[in-house]
Formats: C-alpha cells, sequence, structure tokens
C-alpha cells in the first residue's frame, strides 16, 4: 500500500511539474481563491437576510408577548376587581 502511495504521489508531482508553468495553470490557481471568495460573499449575504428575517420574527413575538402581558393583567385586575366586590 505503501508502494502505490509513493507511485501516486510521485505521478502527481511530475503532472504538477508539467503543468506548472502553462499560462492556463496559472490563471486557474489565481481565479480559484476569488471563486471560493465569491461563494463565502454569497453565503454570508444569505446568512445576513435570515439574520433579517429572525430580527424580524422575533420582533413579531415580542409585541405579541407583551399584548398578552397586558391583557393577562387587565384579566388579573378584572378577577381582582370581581373578588373585593363579591367580599
Amino acid at each position: 500500500i505503501q508502494d502505490l502511495a509513493i507511485r501516486c504521489i510521485q505521478k502527481n508531482i511530475k503532472k504538477n511539474r508539467g503543468v506548472k508553468d502553462w499560462p492556463w495553470w496559472k490563471l486557474f490557481t489565481t481565479v480559484r481563491p476569488l471563486i471560493e471568495m465569491q461563494l463565502t460573499e454569497e453565503q454570508i449575504s444569505g446568512k445576513d437576510e435570515e439574520i433579517q428575517q429572525l430580527k424580524q420574527k422575533l420582533e413579531r413575538m415580542e409585541k405579541e408577548r407583551n399584548e398578552l402581558r397586558l391583557n393577562s393583567d387587565r384579566l388579573e385586575s378584572r378577577v381582582n376587581l370581581q373578588t373585593q366586590a363579591h367580599r
């Protein structure tokens, strides 16, 4: 297995030496990080959109929670008034 791995590595090094001076290979190795960076930027913008959606959802939930608290407080005060009236 080690001999096979060594031969594979040697073959790949020879191929790399053969193409490293080719203009298209230089272009490819220059452009490849830019492509990866573009993909990363797209992922970041997608995450930004997701964050905005989550913020909106949080705001809606907080508003709903506050409304429920107000309703709960109103109901508690009604109950308190009714219990005081019955005494």
